[in-house]
């Protein structure tokens, strides 16, 4: 059986960069494609394939007609950009594409080298360029233990099953696993989420709420290898002040800005977290 792309593909912009039409040659994007589909259900979406990589090409080459995609995509008008791949050199114009788009998200890999991407030495690109449009994919086990062989750190700042996963292949179905595969099954969920009209990033991860007099304390947190955040909100004339968070056990001023911003009253919360 032959993986078959109908009613989400859309019926113009795709391209091949490679010389060698949009065929599948190695059945990577078949299977990348397939788990978006599948991830995305029924939502209001179309996929347009931008074929970069051959596997007859050397890697400067495939780079070069990867940040040719990067580009097309984004003169396109695409919302979300999936990217299942990467390496572990810097590149200022696959860099650039991605920074001056702002308001295109761009899905990534964090990469198979189960490095710490933090670690100067051990970057990943474009995982590590840490942009605001980013969300860097990592892949977990059932147990939502980290992968030996994902990439962390605090640059990853999403995770999905990616190990044992059953997709398309270019004939039939196979089990592959990777960051690639949890990056393509995070995005077919933001498409899903998006398409929903619920575009909110703390949505589905608060562990716990109580209250403490007037304040709100929420933990928060998807699993131990990501970032774990604790927020005391507490009202003053009807409005909320974030007194303190901590992410990775840290005081962190940022996180607290970034909450401070997105939540105005206990309506607010209620809204987002339908608690407290």
């Amino acid at each position: 059986m032959i993986y078959v792309f109908n009613k989400h593909l859309c019926q113009t912009g795709s391209k091949d960069f490679t010389g060698e039409g949009l065929s599948d040659t190695n059945g990577h994007g078949t299977a990348i494609v397939s788990l978006i589909e599948e991830y995305a259900g029924d939502s209001d979406y179309c996929i347009v394939i931008l074929k970069y990589y051959s596997v007859t090409s050397p890697g400067q080459v495939n780079l070069m007609h990867e940040i040719e995609a990067l580009t097309e995509a984004t003169l396109i008008g695409a919302n979300i950009v999936n990217l299942s791949g990467g390496g572990p050199d810097f590149n200022e114009e696959e860099y650039l594409v991605l920074k001056n788009n702002p308001n295109t998200t761009f899905v990534v890999a964090a990469g198979n080298d189960g490095l710490n991407i933090d670690v100067p030495g051990n970057e990943y690109f474009p995982a590590s360029y840490r942009l605001k449009n980013q969300i860097v994919v990592g892949n977990v086990d059932e147990k939502n233990k980290k992968a030996p062989s994902s990439n962390y750190g605090t640059t990853v700042t999403a995770v999905e099953i990616g190990e044992d996963i059953l997709a398309a292949r270019i004939i039939g179905y196979g089990i592959i696993g990777g960051t690639s595969i949890s990056t393509a099954i995070h995005t077919g969920k933001l498409i899903k989420e998006r398409s929903n009209g619920t575009n909110n990033p703390f949505a589905n991860k608060v562990v716990k709420t109580k209250k403490l007099g007037k304040s709100v304390v929420l933990q928060i947190s998807e699993n131990e290898y990501s970032n774990r955040i604790l927020v005391d909100f507490s009202t003053t004339d009807g409005k909320l002040k974030v007194q303190k968070t901590f992410q990775n056990n840290f005081e962190g001023k940022k996180e607290a800005s970034k909450f401070q911003k997105k939540f105005k009253s206990l309506g607010d919360l209620k809204k987002y977290f339908g608690v407290v």
